[in-house]
């Protein structure tokens, strides 16, 4: 059953890249958040893009990216409600779903950099779950995406591993684009191709927060549609971006809607 349902989605991943793939980066789009979103606290700066998804840049130069990635092209969103506090040397962003504690200047750590929020839980006594998020946690539950390349693919055998996805049984996901190549605006109808970022020792972190979980008898299958059904409260919006999680994610929001791309 879960090698049935992993084939699945690994050719719904591939639908949805193909859909989304035509062109890069479109005129619409805008990587440069609102000036609002940003809160930056020394070598460290953090994008409250939605409610329960917020971007985390440490950057030991201090020199943050703000370039349209192979994974996000899209950055220009409403700003949702936020507060923050500092004390010292810790930072506190408090948004209607999360709080993020960040405390120093240092590169983020297990030690240094925490978000917690709160989910539905049908298996908890109380039917809610409190989830405390930090740097190097295990993400086993995450139920994966696509593979970089789908030659050779035997159903669930790949000749390179499964990425992860933003979708997971542990209620919380990490898209990492600390590595992931930069678009650079071009002289030709393309009008942006893809360049390396320079060698500065970074992080660059999406940590997106669901709404709830799935209960412990639920199919593998229902699993998927719950974590569907309640992700665009975390992404702020479609089903059809959330449900591609492949090696190159792109984010935008149109008519309310996220959306995913790949080159």
């Amino acid at each position: 059953m879960r090698s049935v349902i992993m084939k699945d989605l690994a050719v719904c991943a591939l639908c949805v890249v193909t859909a989304f793939s035509a062109s890069a980066q479109s005129a619409g789009d805008d990587p440069v958040a609102d000036s609002k979103a940003v809160v930056v606290s020394g070598n460290a700066r953090f994008t409250v893009l939605e409610s329960r998804l917020v971007r985390m840049e440490w950057a030991a130069d201090g020199k943050f990216e703000d370039r349209a990635t192979l994974g996000v092209v899209n950055r220009k969103l409403p700003v949702p409600a936020y507060t923050v506090k500092k004390s010292g040397k810790k930072l506190t962003i408090r948004t209607s779903d999360l709080t993020l504690t960040y405390s120093g200047n240092g590169k983020f750590d297990e030690n240094n950099l925490k978000v917690t929020f709160r989910m539905a839980d049908p298996a908890s006594k109380k039917g809610v779950r409190t989830v405390t998020w930090h740097p190097g946690m295990d993400d086993s539950g995450n139920l994966l995406g696509t593979t970089r390349t789908l030659d050779g693919c035997d159903g669930v055998k790949t000749k390179e591993p499964y990425d992860k996805g933003v979708i997971s049984r542990d209620g919380w996901a990490v898209m990492d684009e600390s590595d992931r190549q930069v678009f650079v605006p071009v002289d030709s109808d393309w009008r942006h191709w893809v360049a390396d970022r320079d060698s500065t020792d970074r992080q660059d972190l999406y940590l997106f927060a669901t709404t709830r979980l799935p209960s412990q008898t639920s199919p593998e299958s229902e699993v998927v549609f719950l974590c569907l059904r309640n992700m665009p409260l975390a992404t702020g919006g479609a089903v059809s971006g959330n449900i591609q999680t492949s090696s190159s994610w792109g984010l935008e929001r149109r008519s309310a809607r996220w959306t995913s791309r790949s080159m």
